[in-house]
């Protein structure tokens, strides 16, 4: 240490000192003085004034109560949550991790005693595997619902039932067969839908071609591309639980089969096909043939003892078909039930109004036809004994029905299977044969003259085409008649419309008989009648003066036209193509009334 140092602390020492002996000498002084002194008290002062009272303190936070959720053990896979334990509100994610061969099927959450299901795949439930709930006092209780089979582990969602189908994936499409055929084995009705809208299929599994669905099969707007075969074999189904079809495509198919079609080989009890459409192409039936179904046979899930139905909604096809004499249809192949049925059976085949065939029937030995044996539209009746006892066709309204008559025989002289629904009543998505446009009760509404008219073209439209149908009796239509191809159009205040000099109104001629669009006959100023009666198809011109659409009827439905022969109604359709050739829009022009008369020469 430092000299300077050490002085500095002698002195503060020797300070110190001095200080402490001269308090005690004060202390003891003044202790001296009080002992003999008295203490005189002065007089007390005034209290001084309240001061202001302050401000109350502020409430401390109460505590927040954090909840935690049980998880309960879940057979093929596991949940977990992302936190341990949350605040009412907060958010709060599980996550279901399936074992290796599992999928999440459903995830059960208990809230208070309340069960609710989450399903994956449905909107705003499970995504990824992930289900966010808010959290709620008590917490939750949750278990995932997987599935172990290996069947249906490969699938990318849904139970199989009607509200949560099988989703399938495109890359998973080869691998359905499997799971189809197992579901039909334990009996087990399905429903299946495919995961991606408008999928191109190209790798449909061979097996379904030759299987039986027993379920339901939403395509969700896919499309098959130049298929060789069957879609399914069999589509299998119950009063209860119909085996369905539904949206889907079938282009260009190419099928050769003993009855052939481009659906299915057959129905196997009670089936719908909705928004199922076939575009060209070819099928071809040694012994039949139809667009949809090749064959009706018996088989092991119909009802022999009751009522089966095939409901066609919303279909089409233009598929051309090829086959035996009288055994081809546009809808149906030939019926070849022929024993087993028993009181109460009965095939009824449904065909809605949107529904319609437009393709080319043609026969594989034509030299052998005669002008009785006509393929029938629906459903041909060359087995016509059990057909007329059977089967039942109701059809609301077609295009392309001119042989649609059951043939007459002598053992079946009143009978036909067919229950048409076929006069044009008026709709309010309709363009009106009116003065102003709009339906009339008034027949006198109605007009008379030609009128031209425009039609508003579908974005992506490239052609139009105008056609007509009219109703002669109270069984069947005449074959639509094109009229014109409608390629040129105008401009309007921004808006294309198609225009043609034939998309007119027309007063009708039916085999010399001349209606107005009221549905009366007109017997003074006719024009001359000079159409041919041809064997098979129906004729047609637009008289001179371009004021009569008139239609003779085919040689081979003379009889038909006479019975019951009328106007029964007219519909002008106005129908609007791409450039693939695929419909896009249409618009209908109806005639109103109906006007019927006895039987004539």
């Amino acid at each position: 240490m430092r000299n300077y140092e050490k002085k500095y602390i002698a002195l503060a020492c020797i300070l110190g000192a001095s200080v402490l002996s001269t308090s005690i000498v004060l202390s003891a002084t003044a202790l001296a003085f009080s002992a003999n002194n008295k203490t005189i008290e002065g007089p007390k002062g005034d209290k001084g004034d309240e001061g202001p009272k302050g401000d109350k303190g502020d409430k401390g936070d109460s505590a927040l109560t954090a909840w935690s959720n049980t998880i309960l053990p879940s057979e093929g896979g596991k949940v977990i949550v992302n936190v341990g334990s949350a605040t009412v509100g907060t958010d709060v994610t599980f996550t279901f991790i399936p074992d290796e061969g599992s999928r999440l099927v459903s995830a059960d959450v208990y809230k208070g005693g309340d069960l609710t299901t989450y399903h994956v795949g449905s909107d705003g439930e499970i995504a990824h595997n992930a289900l966010t709930l808010p959290m709620v006092e008590n917490g939750y209780v949750v278990k995932g619902n997987f599935d172990s089979d290996p069947e249906t582990g490969y699938l990318n969602g849904g139970d199989g039932s009607r509200d949560y189908p099988y989703l399938v994936g495109e890359e998973d499409i080869d691998k359905l067969s499997d799971t189809i055929k197992a579901k039909n084995k334990s009996n087990t009705y399905a429903y299946y839908k495919l995961e991606k809208a408008n999928t191109k299929i190209t790798n449909w599994p061979i097996g379904l071609s030759y299987g039986r669905l027993y379920g339901s099969f939403d395509f969700n707007g896919a499309s098959f591309e130049n298929s060789k075969s069957f879609v399914f074999c069999y589509i299998r189904g119950t009063a209860e639980n119909p085996g369905k079809v539904s949206n889907l495509t079938i282009n260009n198919p190419g099928v050769s089969s003993n009855f052939g079609a481009a659906l299915a080989y057959s129905p196997d009890g009670s089936v719908t096909v909705e928004n199922v459409h076939i575009n060209g192409g070819t099928a071809t039936g040694s012994y039949g043939a139809g667009s949809f179904f090749g064959i009706i046979q018996k088989s092991d899930n119909l009802n022999m003892s009751g009522v089966n139905t095939i409901d066609f909604v919303n279909c089409s096809s233009s598929l051309d078909l090829t086959g035996a004499v009288n055994t081809i249809a546009g809808f149906v192949g030939p019926y070849r039930i022929s024993s087993g049925t028993e009181t109460g059976f009965k095939m009824v085949i449904n065909v809605d109004k949107n529904s319609k065939y437009t393709g080319k029937l043609s026969f594989v030995n034509p030299s052998s036809a005669d002008l009785d044996n006509e393929s029938d539209y629906v459903i041909p009746d060359d087995w016509y004994g059990p057909v007329y006892e059977n089967c039942e066709v109701k059809v609301e309204d077609a295009d392309k029905l001119e042989n649609v008559t059951s043939r007459k025989r002598d053992d079946y002289p009143d009978y036909t299977i067919y229950n048409y629904k076929n006069y044009v009543t008026l709709t309010k998505t309709s363009i009106y044969n009116t003065t102003d446009g709009k339906a009339k009760s008034d027949a006198n509404e109605y007009k008379t003259e030609i009128t031209p008219f425009k039609t508003a073209k579908v974005d992506g439209a490239v052609k139009a085409t105008f056609s007509i149908t009219v109703g002669v009796t109270k069984k069947n239509l005449v074959s639509t008649v094109q009229l014109e191809e409608l390629t040129a159009t105008k401009t309007e205040d921004g808006k294309e419309y198609f225009i043609g000099e034939k998309a007119k109104t027309y007063k009708i001629g039916l085999n010399n008989h001349f209606f107005d669009q009221n549905g009366n006959e007109i017997t003074t100023d006719k024009p001359e009648w000079n159409l041919t009666a041809y064997d098979n198809v129906v004729n047609y011109a637009i008289s001179e003066d371009g004021n009569y659409l008139m239609l003779q009827g085919p040689a081979s439905n003379e009889s038909a036209w006479k019975k019951e022969f009328g106007l029964y109604g007219a519909e002008g359709l106005i129908t609007q193509y791409d450039k693939n050739e695929n419909i896009i829009g249409q618009t209908s022009i109806y005639f109103a009334g109906k006007s019927s008369f006895a039987d004539i020469d």
